[in-house]
């Protein structure tokens, strides 16, 4: 409910997908854990967790002021990441992959990381590589799908652990 006690659709508030992506990145340029980072803002290492996994979408202003503070983001950018998609009637390609939940190799419901590097050999395929292309781009293509498939292998030992 809202202050006027209307409710409120949480789809409509919900932030971008870029924005999980570009917290997950900046925490790690930084080099901070989850719990560091946590710790720097007053919150819970599951709490950034979640938002970094797309799985909390509904994050306060404050929580931006805090976030922009310890990554060093500037606040306006922060923003404008979080509504950037609202603001388009068709979606990318990215957005949809990071938005929605599908299967790579028999895993239902990849982690963030295996998601972006998914988007990211999708995007070199559709965009980078064509008949005038060299042997380093596909030899960095096949370094990023080595990198997913660690990522995989990764999120697989996870879930038999769990």
């Amino acid at each position: 409910m809202n202050n006027k006690g209307l409710p409120v659709d949480k789809k409509e508030r919900a932030i971008s997908s870029k924005f999980a992506v570009k917290i997950k990145q900046a925490r790690e340029k930084k080099g901070y854990s989850l719990k560091e980072l946590a710790e720097k803002i007053d919150s819970s290492a599951s709490y950034i967790n979640r938002l970094e996994r797309y799985e909390r979408k509904n994050p306060t202003f404050s929580l931006f002021i805090l976030l922009s503070e310890a990554l060093e983001i500037d606040l306006w950018e922060l923003l404008h990441i979080a509504v950037e998609e609202k603001e388009a009637e068709t979606k990318s390609v990215d957005a949809i992959l990071l938005q929605n939940n599908f299967s790579i190799r028999g895993i239902n419901n990849v982690s963030i990381d295996a998601k972006t590097c998914f988007v990211d050999i999708i995007d070199m395929i559709a965009n980078k590589l064509d008949k005038r292309c060299d042997f380093k781009e596909f030899f960095q293509l096949g370094e990023m799908i080595r990198r997913l498939h660690e990522i995989l292998d990764n999120d697989e030992e996870v879930r038999k652990g769990a």
